[in-house]
């Protein structure tokens, strides 16, 4: 086959287009381009072309995992979660992988660090720890990580106790009593946290 164009993307000029026989074939690299010294009107086989594409999205996606984490900070599990989305395969994450870790970019146990420090004012222990397992952090780091201190989760139910209570000069119904511990449950407060910032409560039985 023969390589009748090469053009640079206008968007993204590491991006050639490649045209095989006047039919477009594919998107190649640009350094992989210069480094095979590739031009207009050279002979190529099917199977040599498409080990340069396979090169060449194995380069793309270790500069997708650059520029992401350039943005944001990420676990290595959200890293490969995006590259996946992007459509790249399994060959081209691993080699990105690969890249990102020998140049400590990813770090999880310094994501753990980061969250648990951003968040540990706002949402209890259990919530963080299940925040960082479903980003795939370990469980040995997330119990490093994440320390119980008792003083910090009663204040923090206290803080939830005044947004959510429905009270009256300290009067609380039955009813809203049980709606306010549910909702404490469901953001991961333990159940003698919860007894105990309720316990002064003058609670209303109704009919």
């Amino acid at each position: 086959m023969q390589i009748t164009n090469l053009s640079m993307q206008k968007k993204n000029v590491s991006r050639v287009n490649v045209s095989l026989d006047n039919e477009f074939k594919g998107v190649l690299f640009d350094e992989v381009v210069y480094q095979n010294k590739l031009k207009v009107g050279m002979e190529i086989s099917e199977y040599d072309f498409n080990k340069l594409v396979d090169e060449s999205n194995m380069r793309f996606c270790k500069n997708e995992a650059f520029n992401y984490l350039a943005r944001y900070i990420k676990t290595l599990k959200e890293l490969k979660e995006h590259l996946y989305s992007k459509g790249y395969h399994k060959n081209a994450v691993d080699f990105a992988i690969e890249n990102v870790i020998k140049y400590n970019l990813v770090d999880d146990r310094k994501y753990a660090e980061s969250y648990y420090n951003s968040h540990k004012d706002n949402k209890s222990n259990t919530l963080i720890k299940q925040a960082l397992k479903e980003k795939g952090v370990a469980e040995d780091i997330i119990d490093d990580v994440v320390v119980y201190e008792r003083d910090s989760e009663l204040d923090l139910a206290n803080k939830y106790v005044q947004k959510l209570a429905r009270v009256e000069d300290n009067n609380i119904t039955y009813k809203n009593l049980n709606r306010l511990k549910r909702q404490l449950v469901s953001r991961g407060i333990s159940f003698d946290i919860i007894n105990e910032v309720t316990s002064d409560f003058n609670v209303i039985y109704e009919d």
